[in-house]
């Protein structure tokens, strides 16, 4: 039932079940475990998949696996999963390669702490 696979996988159960794709999709996809700085955009591109489609297998990719449990499930048709496989390495070193040079905005720095001077 859904509410053992919450107990089973925790959080993430709620986004793995919210997946939006038919049983016949579901049927001839593939799943692997990944972690790293991996980009949605990135691994779309190398396996010539549209954002839309993608974020339809793997909802909310970037911000799961920016999590601190930095591992994901990712999901994709057969033929598109090969493709991740046989470029994963190029897909890792783009997608950090991107992070990088991604701006910092003053909401990504660390809070700074007020201290109090002592008299």
């Amino acid at each position: 039932t859904k509410a053992e696979a919450v107990e089973q996988i925790g959080s993430l159960a709620g986004y793995l079940l919210n997946r939006n794709l038919t049983a016949e999709e579901l049927k001839e996809a593939s799943t692997t475990t990944i972690s790293g700085k991996y980009r949605a955009a990135v691994i779309a591109k190398y396996i010539n998949m549209d954002m839309e489609n993608f974020d339809r297998y793997n909802p909310r990719f970037d911000q799961l696996i920016d999590s601190e449990n930095s591992s994901y499930e990712l999901k994709l048709p057969e033929e598109s999963m090969a493709k991740f496989v046989a470029n994963k390495y190029p897909i890792l070193n783009e997608s950090v390669q991107l992070m990088l040079s991604e701006p910092v905005t003053a909401a990504d720095l660390p809070k700074k702490q007020e201290t109090t001077a002592i008299k």
